[in-house]
């Protein structure tokens, strides 16, 4: 028997090459008339372009952008939008730079206008990743009212950065495709992303400025991010933010090294999903494929690699089993240390 809900705000989007330009008709859309830029540290060129495109609706800007949402950052942005009078929050970023002006906007009733520069697909949900005493978190934000994907603003992803992000995106696919009660729509963008991505993610790492296969991986980024907010999340993000969280490591890396090895953990459990997984990247064996993949592409492909240390899974398990988890087959102790096991060693282990 199906069974599914959802409710969708209404959102202007906007996708294509030189689509910043249109940051006015977006701020119209926001319905707003003083806006507030937040721009992560790697867009600032980008920033002083957003700048000049506000004008007079420039309030002023925000500089605390940081890895995994600090709530500190989350309680500084708020309170400066405040000061300035901002209805407005303009991210320009990666996902810390959407999920801070979400979380900030929660606080404080505003809108928010995301410009992704990655391809983490948090500009499409209801939720924003928040740290507190090295918790990652989700709490309930609202999505941002309106979005412009340019392809141009990717170009400068370091290239481990922008194939990690990528992975992050193809995992919100392949986590889609077993949640309970996912909307019909983001199943068919979950299949959608994983047959877009591969291809234009192998050349980037080659040809950053390819302009063809940027526009092609953010565009599957963008069927990624449809997936993702008409869905849910299983094991393989609770322990990517669980790394992040305690750890700091890079959202984008833990998604690459933890990916392969989810989807082998999830594979009896998930048979279906393995099938149309495989058949999009044109391989017998999903989790394989995955790997190979993250290879390809330049991504992280170990833990050992971030830096972590094996005496720490025990407490990682733990704390990605310390809330109720929703995952296709039944998840302990022991099978997350087994994973991460796994993942530990720069040969992935995927028998």
């Amino acid at each position: 028997m199906r069974s599914f809900g959802f409710s969708h705000a209404p959102q202007y989007l906007t996708f294509g090459t030189g689509a910043f330009a249109k940051l006015p008709d977006a701020m119209r859309a926001c319905e707003g008339t003083r806006a507030l830029l937040v721009a992560s540290p790697s867009q600032r060129g980008a920033g002083d372009r957003a700048q000049a495109l506000l004008g007079p609706a420039l309030a002023g800007r925000f500089d605390g952008v940081a890895p995994h949402v600090p709530g500190a950052a989350v309680d500084a942005l708020a309170a400066q939008a405040s000061e300035v009078g901002a209805d407005v929050l303009v991210a320009l970023g990666g996902g810390a730079a959407i999920d801070l002006c979400k979380a900030a906007a929660a606080q404080t009733p505003r809108r928010v206008l995301a410009i992704p520069t990655t391809y983490g697909g948090s500009e499409l949900t209801l939720h924003a990743g928040r740290t507190d005493e090295h918790n990652k978190s989700a709490v309930a934000s609202g999505a941002p009212r309106a979005v412009i994907y340019d392809p141009q603003l990717t170009y400068d992803l370091p290239t481990r950065a922008g194939a990690g992000s990528a992975m992050n995106a193809l995992a919100h696919c392949v986590e889609a495709l077993y949640a309970p009660k996912a909307q019909p729509l983001a199943l068919l963008a979950a299949e959608a992303g994983l047959r877009t991505i591969p291809a234009p993610l192998r050349a980037v790492a080659t040809a950053p400025h390819d302009a063809n296969a940027r526009e092609e991986l953010l565009f599957g980024a963008y069927l990624a991010a449809v997936a993702l907010a008409g869905s849910g999340m299983a094991l393989h993000h609770r322990i990517c933010h669980v790394l992040g969280g305690r750890y700091g490591i890079a959202h984008g890396d833990a998604n690459a090294v933890i990916l392969p090895h989810a989807a082998r953990f999830n594979a009896p459990a998930a048979r279906d999903a393995m099938a149309i997984i495989a058949r999009a990247l044109g391989v017998t064996d999903a989790p394989a494929g995955l790997a190979a993949l993250a290879r390809d592409s330049g991504a992280a492909t170990s833990l050992s690699e971030l830096g972590l240390e094996r005496t720490e899974f025990p407490a990682i398990a733990d704390a990605a089993l310390s809330q109720p988890l929703t995952n296709p087959r039944p998840v302990d102790r022991e099978a997350v240390t087994a994973l991460l096991e796994a993942a530990w060693s720069p040969a992935p282990n995927l028998s």
